[in-house]
């Protein structure tokens, strides 16, 4: 009897503290709280439904002020944006961003210092691009490689200097290296309209420029984006001749001028 009473008295003793400690932590398993959300939920008359792999359930948006969009019809004629297609127009004034290649969107197109002068030509045809970025087996960059340096006056020179034929050149023969690159800064291209995109590249007498944004967890560079005086002569509408810097900016310029801003 006396076993009986001390085991009666503990499990009273122990129902008791699990009570208390209910209260100050309660346990609140997954269908107590999904009924708990959906008893909040089922007076509000305005809500979304989303179907997952799980049941239905209902949002609460009550809790929030939203305003519902504008909308109109579809216009005849309307077709889908293809990717890579001519980007919109601008202005000197315009944010610099607007001309930037953003390799967030893009994937950047890279290539490896061994590989052939043609190798690189080919892929600047086939991705429709004019510069290359030069990466080693771990894609870091060594270098930038363009159109000009490839197809231009440069490799004819180079096998007039040291001799051997046009098939045998690398692309670290001709390739801008890294130590000789220039960089912009991401915080700087925000701040920054066109007509500065276009002072810059005119200042290093070159056709890109690479923009550089840190991450701030690692303190490490990568590559953010491109400028390339081709595609901002396009999107001011003018035609740029690919080899001829001088006269290229000259005809940028032009433009430039004639929105009272002058690079």
């Amino acid at each position: 009897l006396g076993h009986r009473v001390w085991d009666l008295v503990f499990r009273r003793r122990a129902g008791a503290a699990a009570a208390s400690v209910q209260e100050c932590f309660p346990v609140v398993t997954a269908q107590a709280e999904t009924q708990r959300l959906w008893t909040r939920t089922q007076h509000y008359e305005t809500g979304s439904r989303l179907r997952g792999d799980g049941p239905i359930m209902r949002i609460a948006m009550n809790d929030f002020t939203f305003q519902p969009l504008r909308q109109h019809p579809l216009n005849p004629g309307t077709t889908c944006r293809v990717a890579g297609a001519v980007p919109h127009m601008v202005r000197a004034t315009s944010p610099a961003i607007s001309v930037m290649t953003d390799l967030t969107q893009v994937s950047a197109a890279t290539i490896g210092p061994a590989a052939m002068l043609a190798e690189a030509t080919r892929l600047m045809i086939a991705r429709g691009v004019r510069l290359l970025l030069v990466v080693d087996p771990y894609q870091a960059i060594e270098g930038v490689i363009t159109s000009h340096d490839t197809m231009g006056e440069r490799p004819i020179n180079l096998l007039h200097e040291r001799g051997g034929r046009h098939h045998e050149l690398h692309v670290s023969d001709l390739m801008t290296p890294r130590s000789a690159i220039q960089v912009i800064d991401l915080a700087d291209v925000l701040r920054s309209e066109v007509g500065h995109i276009v002072a810059t590249l005119k200042q290093c007498a070159r056709q890109h420029a690479l923009v550089i944004e840190r991450d701030r967890m690692s303190g490490d560079d990568f590559v953010r984006g491109i400028f390339s005086a081709t595609q901002i002569g396009r999107q001011l509408g003018v035609s740029i001749a690919i080899f001829e810097v001088a006269n290229s900016f000259a005809e940028i310029e032009a433009v430039l001028i004639a929105d009272g801003v002058r690079a």
